[in-house]
């Protein structure tokens, strides 16, 4: 027997390489597992901070309407205000003019 030269065991061998393969596969597995897991996260942060902005959208709006309709309802109650003097004048009798 030579010293110079390696011996091969092929079992060992074997065994080493299945070794490196199962552990190459988890290595696959769990980057897959991060990435399925990671994505996962994303799509729920993205879905919280939708519903976050249209609450605040829909708030804003609201506050707008509200100021709009109050501002039209001014400006009706001022036209019926109007109408009401106008009648008022024209309905009284001419010696209090």
């Amino acid at each position: 027997m030579d010293i110079t030269k390696p011996t091969i065991n092929c079992q060992n061998n074997t065994s080493e390489i299945k070794s490196q393969v199962s552990v190459r596969g988890n290595s696959k597995e769990h980057s897959f597992l991060f990435a399925l897991f990671g994505g996962i996260f994303l799509l729920i942060c993205i879905i919280i901070t939708v519903v976050f902005i249209y609450g605040i959208i829909e708030k804003r709006i609201n506050v707008w309407t509200e100021r709009a309709s109050s501002k039209r309802r001014r400006k009706l109650r001022k036209t019926r205000n109007a109408i009401r003097d106008e009648s008022t004048v024209i309905s009284l009798p001419a010696n209090m003019v």
